[in-house]
């Protein structure tokens, strides 16, 4: 059992000054390469989701997800296409789907679709622990 613990990032909001946020290191595997990215971890969130930007560094083709819709936490519809990549967190690599948004101003998010049945997540004062099998 392999443990990864990421601080919280702190950032800076109009609305509540100075806060902090759960962010990790994950790697997304492309075509050719891995590519590493900062998301926030959001349990709340069912999917992963990046913008369709990121398929063009991954060399993935936007087009050939599967179209699909979410809803906000606002209820904005959003259109997506999901696609199955390969994520490794820490040393610990595995498939799961990922959603890709039409629209380019989404945060990365890492959700619980088949992410949690690979990866313990703790929150705790100080950050995010990943316990991986």
């Amino acid at each position: 059992m392999t443990e990864l613990r990421f601080p919280y990032k702190l950032i800076e909001t109009e609305a509540f000054g100075k806060v902090t946020i759960p962010v990790a290191k994950i790697f997304l595997q492309g075509k050719q390469e891995e590519t590493a990215i900062d998301v926030i971890v959001d349990t709340g969130a069912v999917i992963s989701i990046f913008p369709k930007s990121l398929c063009d560094i991954l060399g993935i083709a936007f087009e050939s997800g599967q179209q699909s819709y979410v809803k906000t936490a606002t209820s904005e519809s959003i259109e997506i296409r999901i696609h199955k990549l390969r994520i490794r967190i820490g040393n610990r690599a595995f498939e799961a789907r990922v959603a890709f948004s039409i629209i380019e101003n989404v945060p990365y998010i890492l959700g619980r679709l088949d992410i949690l049945d690979q990866i313990e997540m703790k929150f705790n004062k100080h950050g995010t622990t990943f316990i991986t099998k």
